[in-house]
């Protein structure tokens, strides 16, 4: 994937986060898992192919491109994964970004470090593009 460095993204402003402190502002630190993973299932049905939840969790951390030739493969079915690829950004637009939910326990140790100024950065093995959308 395309690894990113989160910088997160404001919804209320429309603005890119920064800082923990902005982030704890925002509560923009989110499990989006179950959002990319109805999106999989958008794409994946467009092609014909099949993804069960334990697979997806399996794959965790690789680039989307990746699973959907992999999948073509595994499932013998040519897969246009540019086309895989549009579905699934699609969807996560047209729903999956609206179904995002704070991960309480990360917000709790965001906001201690902002009160106490300790500094923390936020990675994601997501797509740049989702990871600032979201």
């Amino acid at each position: 994937g395309d690894a990113a460095i989160l910088v997160g993204h404001n919804a209320h402003t429309n603005k890119r986060c920064t800082n923990a402190h902005e982030f704890y502002r925002h509560e923009q630190l989110v499990d989006s898992m179950e959002s990319h993973y109805a999106a999989y299932l958008v794409a994946c049905a467009d092609q014909g192919l099949t993804f069960d939840k334990k697979r997806f969790y399996s794959l965790g951390g690789v680039p989307a491109s990746d699973i959907f030739a992999l999948l073509g493969r595994e499932q013998s079915i040519a897969v246009d994964v540019s086309r895989a690829m549009a579905a699934k950004a699609s969807a996560m637009q047209a729903d999956g970004y609206a179904q995002l939910h704070p991960i309480e326990c990360v917000l709790t140790l965001f906001r201690a470090a902002a009160s106490a100024s300790i500094p923390l950065a936020v990675a994601s093995g997501g797509e740049r593009a989702d990871v600032l959308a979201s």
